[in-house]
Parts: structure tokens; sequence; C-alpha cells
């Protein structure tokens, strides 16, 4: 066994407490990792200090953890939290009325069994069933919530890319024109203090305006577009106003609603002053994909434009978090992803070599969503593919579904090149592959093992191949990782 075949796992022992799970290459990986010193020791001074030393990395990355976890809860949780919270609150008071009452047969129906209670009883009777109407009430009211946390978590990070660019380019705000009391100044204890309560008061200003000012304020402050190619514009405009009817008026529709949204895209022929709008699980998924495109490509974009030296960084993180997408088969996100980062690429420079995986990945979303053979190859003809290497063609060949030239390129690049059995399992440009006929029997051949382990029944691959076909109109794009 060889170092590369395990991993480690750390669980924190406390089980107070609930704590992810963190995962190391390696025995060294886990000898560096320092404890967590206490949160509360965290101030305002500490917490710039932090900021510059995060990046636009960390920040794009927290920012696609924040929002998967409303992406993921949208499409499963929701439905299983509605099922489970009124379920239990039914078996409880279901429970009361069988134990301390009796039952009618004779009031009874086929429909209705009907329990006589004492009125000792209805007090603690009423408690539960008020228990009851609460929590159908709370999850009615659950998807609202989920949009007022997720304009929270894009605020938060809005934030937080503001402070790093700030404290990398602080003359932004220092100009000559920024006044402070000498009575304000004398109570601070430095001069990087009472920079970074300037700055926290800049940011707190920026985020108090409505986000359709907030893109304008960035837009004149930073000369830059940042509502180019976002076609998500409206939709994100229309969540944002949505949250306020949620957290300022239950949802009734203002004036200021059918304003902002009409400026911005346009409302609902059926949308009025005075109707009350609400939200589910199918308008979480569509809000949250919606935030999450424009505050990844808004991250995106000023990161390339605030550190240019790091714009192939900026490129790689950008295949990274698309491919991530991918592989948990957000498919749409990923491919807006990628789409924009061809479009920047072509317009203001990159690696080729980033933009060649890029254009992959995006052809292979569009196949995977189940778009036609011209739609996806009408973006993999633009490119050169003569010169690429054997990787890329591979990709390119799976892509476009010719299994004969991916099995020849599998033997040609065999044991000794840089894709591995794992890959072959893995990698989304192989999804929809009939795992039994060439592509399986050139992978045995290639590798001396069966591309699905032995341990799997004839059935159960069978079942692998109708689970991957299934996931066409939802599936994930290979990155070239």
């Amino acid at each position: 066994m060889t170092k590369d075949d395990h991993f480690f796992i750390s669980i924190d022992k406390d089980s107070k407490l609930f704590h992810t799970f963190d995962i190391f290459p390696d025995e060294e990986s886990v000898s560096n990792v320092k404890e967590d010193k206490d949160t509360d020791e965290l101030s305002i001074e500490k917490d710039n200090k932090e900021i510059k030393e995060v990046g636009f990395s960390e920040i794009l990355q927290d920012s696609v953890y924040a929002m998967n976890l409303y992406l993921r809860f949208s499409q499963r949780e929701l439905a299983n939290a509605t099922v489970i919270g009124v379920n239990k609150s039914y078996k409880v008071i279901y429970r009361y009325v069988r134990e301390n009452g009796s039952l009618r047969e004779d009031l009874s129906s086929d429909k209705k069994s009907i329990y006589q209670l004492n009125m000792g009883k209805i007090s603690q009777f009423k408690l539960l069933n008020e228990d009851f109407l609460l929590s159908i009430s709370n999850i009615r009211h659950l998807p609202q919530v989920m949009i007022m946390g997720l304009i929270s978590s894009y605020d938060h990070r809005l934030a937080r890319m503001l402070k790093l660019i700030f404290n990398l380019k602080p003359e932004m705000i220092f100009t000559s024109d920024k006044e402070i009391k000498f009575s304000d100044l004398v109570a601070f204890k430095s001069i990087d203090e009472a920079k970074n309560s300037i700055i926290e008061r800049e940011v707190e200003a920026v985020i108090r305006l409505s986000h359709r000012q907030q893109f304008d304020w960035m837009h004149n402050r930073f000369s830059i577009k940042l509502r180019e190619n976002l076609p998500q514009w409206s939709s994100f405009i229309e969540v944002c106003e949505r949250r306020n009817l949620f957290t300022h008026t239950g949802g009734i529709v203002s004036n200021q609603y059918i304003e902002v949204c009409s400026q911005n895209g346009g409302v609902g022929s059926d949308i009025a002053v005075g109707k009350r709008l609400t939200a589910d699980g199918d308008y979480v998924l569509e809000s949250a994909i919606s935030v999450s495109v424009v505050l990844i490509k808004l991250s995106y974009v000023l990161w390339r434009k605030f550190i240019k030296d790091e714009y192939n960084d900026a490129d790689r993180k950008i295949l990274d978090i698309s491919y991530e997408f991918i592989f948990n088969y957000q498919y749409k996100i990923a491919g807006e992803l990628l789409k924009f980062s061809i479009g920047t690429i072509n317009k203001f420079g990159g690696e080729a070599l980033n933009r060649q995986i890029m254009v992959i990945n995006l052809a292979n979303t569009i196949r995977l969503q189940g778009g036609d053979r011209e739609q996806f190859e009408a973006v993999l003809s633009k490119e050169d593919w003569s010169g690429a290497g054997d990787r890329a063609k591979l990709c390119v060949a799976a892509v476009r579904g010719d299994i004969d030239l991916v099995a020849s390129l599998m033997k040609k690049i065999g044991l000794s090149g840089d894709i591995t059995a794992e890959n072959y399992r893995t990698w989304p440009v192989f999804r929809g592959v009939d795992l039994a006929g060439i592509f399986g029997k050139t992978f045995e051949e290639v590798f001396g093992e069966a591309i699905i382990s032995s341990k799997f029944s004839t059935a159960e691959v069978s079942l692998t191949n109708l689970i991957n076909a299934s996931h066409e109109n939802d599936t994930v794009s290979p990155t070239i990782n």
C-alpha cells in the first residue's frame, strides 16, 4: 500500500458541539494542523487583520460553501422538513388523544375516528394543538426565512470583499475630502485601529444601500461595468426586493417593489400592490442559483480587477468551482460561470490551457443537460484541438460520444499517463458511457481490473448506467482537473 492509497479524517471529540469533518491527504498535513483558537477572542481589529490575510480565493470558496447550503437544502431538506416537522407534531397530539380518551365507534366513520376526552384534559389538548398549528405555520414560512438568510449571506460575503479591496487599495477611501473628528481620532490606540474603523464604516454604508445602488456604487468607485453579461440581474434584484417584503411587510407587495422590479427587468402581469407574495421550494432553488451566479461572477471580476497578477489564479479558481458544481449535478450554475469566464479570458486575456478546459466543461454541461449535438458541438468547434494534448483530446472525444477514439486514446495514455483509473470512473465527461461496452472493456484491458468492482452484480451495473442516464437532464461536466 502506498501513501496515495489512504487519507485521514479528523473528528472533534467535543460531543457538545457540531463540527465539520476535516480531510487530510497525508500524516504530515495532520500534524501541521494547529488547534483552533477561542472564537471569543475575535475583535473588529482582528477581523480586519484576517481579511488582509485572506484573499479572493478563500472568499470565493466560502461563498460557494454558503450558497451550496441553500442550493442543497432547497432541493432536499425543504420537502423533508415539511413532512417531518408536521408529522412529529401530529404524532404527539394523536398519541395524547388516544392515551387520554376513548374511541367512540358510534360517532366514528370510514374517514374519521372520534375520541371522547374528559374536560380536564382540554387545556393540555389546546396547548398541543396550538403547537401543531404553529409547526404548520412555521413550515409554511420556512422558504421565506431561507430567502432572507440567502440575501443576508450574500451581503456578508460582499462586505468581506469590500474590506479586502479597501485594505489592498486604502487610497480608495482615504481621499483628501475624507474627514475624521479629532475627538474620534484620539480615542483610537493606533493608526491601524483608526484605519480599520473607517474601513468598517465605509463598508457598512455600502451594505446599507439597496442592492441596485450597491452595484451603481461599485460601478462608479471601481470604474468597472458589473452588469454586462449578467442575465441573472433581473431575477437577482427581484429576490432582493421580495426579501425586503418578507422582512418588512410580511410579503405584501409595495409600490417600491413594483417600481424597482419594473426598472430592472419587469414585473409579472399578475403582481399588484397589496397582493401577498410567498415562496416555495422551486422559488428558493431558482433564487439560490441567481444569487450564487451573481456573487461568484462579482468575486471573479473584482479579483481580476484588483490583483492583476493573479488573473490566472482567478481563472483556475473558477475552473475548480465550476467543476465542483458539475460534479454535484449543478449544471446550470456551472454553465453560467464557464460561459462568463470564457468571455472574460477572450476579452482580457488568460492562459490558453485554462480556456480549453473551460470550453470542454461548458460543452459537457450542455450535453448533460440534454442539449442536442449541435449545441455542444458549436462550443467545441470554435477551438482547434489538433495541437492539444492527449488528455484534452480524450475529454473532447468523450463529450462528442466518439467511444472508439476514447478507447484508442485510453490505450495510448495507458498506465504511464496522468489519467488514473479513478479518473475514468469519476470524471463527468464519462457520464452516460456504456460501461459494459467498448469503454469498459478497454478500461479492463489497460488497468487489469473491471471499471465496476466485482462485488457489484450485473443488475447493479445496469442500475449504475440507468442512474447516469437519468441524470442527463441535470448532470455534471468533467474538468481536466
